[in-house]
């Protein structure tokens, strides 16, 4: 490829980013496998978290278990605390694979997350994954809180670690319009996670644009996504089946039996 080519790419590439997305997402072309209802996050991909209230703690007899998923949900620290020092474990579960930390950093609650993770001796483990592979740092990501990011990699999270479609946490957040969320990540490892190719062949560079995200576009060009390969990625019925990088909010726990 020229470089003549290579820059025309790249602006073509911002300025559909930073075009009007009142019609609907930025379709780059010429790639046929990000058209609008086929990339990744598209409604009815069945990825959502619970969306009709908690599952079962893992270890349904566990009620400190279910006890501490909704106090993670809801950020309240000195329950979360009290729950830990009693003996619910700060790896707690539902029956689809839904950690506490999970509940915490999906909804906000930095210190509750870090409660959990600070827990001796069996802290609450990074690389647990729910039923769709998503870890905690895939909904820290999801979130867009850079600080949650930070949090989760200084306590060893893998930025490389993907969901069950082939997202790592950067597909995430660039499909979110995460810049902040994104160069923590990007921090870390930047030239992998920036070419990174999910299961549908599309890297965060193709989201990003896709959705309009002119900054993280450009934060992602900055950090070495290849703008060429949004020429080529993602095309329809290759690369597998079309995961979601983006989740529904789930809703308010339910208290358990008493």
């Amino acid at each position: 490829m020229s470089d003549s080519w290579a820059a025309a790419l790249r602006a073509s590439l911002l300025q559909q980013a930073a075009a009007s997305n009142e019609d609907g997402p930025v379709v780059l072309q010429p790639s046929a496998g990000l058209r609008q209802g086929s990339g990744v996050g598209d409604a009815g991909s069945g990825v959502g978290p619970r969306a009709g209230g908690a599952g079962a703690a893992d270890g349904a007899e566990s009620a400190g278990g279910a006890q501490l998923l909704l106090a993670s949900q809801a950020g309240d620290v000195p329950t979360l605390l009290r729950l830990l020092a009693d003996g619910a474990p700060a790896g707690a579960a539902d029956a689809e694979g839904t950690t506490a930390l999970h509940l915490a950093i999906e909804s906000g609650h930095l210190a509750a997350a870090a409660a959990l993770l600070s827990h001796r001796p069996s802290p609450a483990p990074l690389a647990a994954a729910d039923a769709e592979g998503w870890r905690a740092l895939h909904f820290a990501a999801h979130r867009g809180c850079a600080a949650a990011v930070r949090l989760c990699l200084e306590r060893g999270a893998d930025p490389h670690a993907a969901t069950r479609s082939g997202c790592t946490a950067a597909h995430i957040a660039a499909h979110g319009g995460h810049a902040d969320a994104l160069a923590v990540l990007l921090s870390a490892a930047a030239g992998a996670l920036a070419c990174a190719a999910n299961a549908a062949a599309q890297q965060p560079l193709h989201l990003a644009a896709q959705e309009g995200h002119a900054a993280v576009v450009r934060l992602l060009l900055s950090s070495g996504a290849p703008a060429e390969a949004a020429a080529g990625g993602g095309a329809p019925g290759g690369g597998g089946p079309r995961g979601a990088a983006t989740r529904p909010t789930a809703a308010p726990r339910a208290p358990p039996p008493a």
